[in-house]
């Protein structure tokens, strides 16, 4: 029987050693890792957030206990600046910068603060567009922190964003309408143009399977016969296949959270998807589609190991 008297400590071990016994053959393989052929180099910064906070009495009782977890990484940022290569990106489009922003989980476990501070790192990263790929807020008292938060990111190219699967927890017509009076736009279910130094973009979002209808792209030229770059927000990996078939250049995605456990030799223990593991953090080239899935800023369950949460800015070269 459990007793009320069992140390943090002790219950930390057994979690670990269970997790270790439930993964055993996740060691027989390796990990794919970033996609070779995409990155052509990363520089990478690893923010201690817990210093921005002031005082773990700002944290949930839950985030508390998880701070205290010997190695969890929850109060951890990685800053990624990644340079990658995408086929038959248009001249006009060399050096376009993109910042990733997914998985915020506004629960009100972490403060409001530590989103701030999220914030003004992202729009120091100045990438010419940003994108947040869902799972933005889990409790609707979460929502005066908007303007806040979200509501200060900056980008001359735009802030576009898509809901995820927690976003179905809240009023998610409400939490469109408070992020669109943010200034930020919604990709969910639909495409637009827009224009970037002379070059038309389409951007377009897939919110499958949480909310439809599926985006409409009839009417947008074929990339392969010359038609404009394309770059999709999705919330799950799994609609990998959809942007192929598509055409998209680009897919940005979340859901994730990079597994959250990383295992020193064979990477994530788990991906709440159908696309796997593999496919649970980093890059992907899947012709002629390039994918980078996020790890996420924040979480509902407050444990990371190895997995820190990830802001990261993509800046799009040429073959």
């Amino acid at each position: 029987l459990w007793s009320a008297n069992i140390s943090l400590p002790l219950l930390y071990v057994i979690f670990c050693w269970a997790i270790a016994v439930w993964t055993v053959p996740q060691f027989l393989r390796p990990h794919r890792g970033d996609d070779k052929a995409v990155l052509i180099s990363n520089h990478t910064t690893l923010v201690d957030m817990a210093e921005q906070l002031t005082g773990a009495s700002r944290l949930g009782g839950l985030a508390r206990l998880g701070a205290r977890l010997p190695g969890n990484q929850v109060l951890q940022l990685l800053i990624h600046e990644e340079n990658i290569r995408i086929p038959n990106l248009p001249p006009a489009l060399e050096g376009l910068s993109l910042t990733h922003v997914s998985d915020l989980h506004f629960t009100g476990e972490l403060p409001k603060s530590f989103f701030q501070e999220v914030v003004r790192r992202a729009n120091d990263l100045e990438g010419d567009m940003i994108a947040i790929t869902g799972d933005i807020v889990d409790r609707e008292a979460c929502f005066e922190w908007l303007p806040d938060t979200l509501g200060q990111l900056r980008a001359s190219q735009g802030i576009y964003f898509v809901l995820g699967n927690h976003d179905t927890r809240v009023d998610s017509d409400r939490l469109r309408q408070l992020l669109a009076g943010c200034g930020l736009i919604d990709l969910g279910g639909r495409w637009l143009a827009t224009e970037c130094r002379g070059q038309q973009i389409v951007l377009a979002g897939n919110e499958l399977p949480w909310f439809g209808p599926v985006v409409d792209l009839s009417d947008v030229p074929d990339r392969g016969g010359g038609g404009p770059f394309r770059i999709l927000l999705a919330h799950s990996p799994d609609q990998l296949e959809w942007a192929r078939r598509h055409e998209f250049d680009l897919m940005l995605a979340g859901h994730t959270h990079g597994g959250q456990i990383h295992l020193p030799w064979s990477g994530p223990v788990v991906s709440a998807t159908r696309i796997g593991t593999d496919f649970a953090a980093g890059l992907c080239s899947a012709p002629p589609t390039v994918l980078h899935v996020s790890r996420g800023i924040s979480q509902t369950i407050p444990l990371r190991l190895r997995c820190p949460p990830e802001l990261a800015r993509l800046t799009l070269h040429g073959d």
